[in-house]
């Protein structure tokens, strides 16, 4: 039904998540008993909407809780997510995939006890 432009995913299932997320969220402002409301319920209920966004922000942010040093257990689990780890001096910088338009570096020795928390918050308002 869609023609899908030249973006390509950085993780399995995010375009379509995206767009359900989108057809969610118009859904919820039609009018119930409106054509638009029934063509719109039809079609999000019948593509398997995973809230595949929500469950990754959930895990970035669990794996940045109490961040104070990239261990090889986050490490893992950013990889696991599809983010590439490279080092650059005092700094990691994670890569979406191999798209540096989605790019953050972090600090391999934060002196703020909160650099996991504002990290986490920069790669979901970059990615989300």
């Amino acid at each position: 039904m869609l023609i899908q432009g030249e973006e390509e995913e950085l993780f399995a299932g995010e375009i379509k998540d995206f767009v359900l997320e989108a057809i969610n969220e118009k859904l919820s402002k039609a009018r119930p008993d409106s054509r638009r409301a029934h063509v719109l319920r039809d079609i999000f209920e019948s593509n398997g909407y995973e809230k595949l966004a929500e469950k990754m922000e959930r895990e970035i942010k669990r794996l940045f809780k109490g961040y104070n040093g990239m261990t090889s257990s986050i490490k893992r689990g950013l990889q696991s997510l599809g983010f590439t780890i490279s080092e650059e001096g005092k700094h990691y910088k994670l890569k979406l995939g191999d798209d540096s338009r989605y790019m953050v570096t972090v600090s391999k020795t934060p002196s703020d006890h909160r650099e996991g928390e504002n990290t986490s918050a920069t790669i979901c308002r970059m990615l989300f």
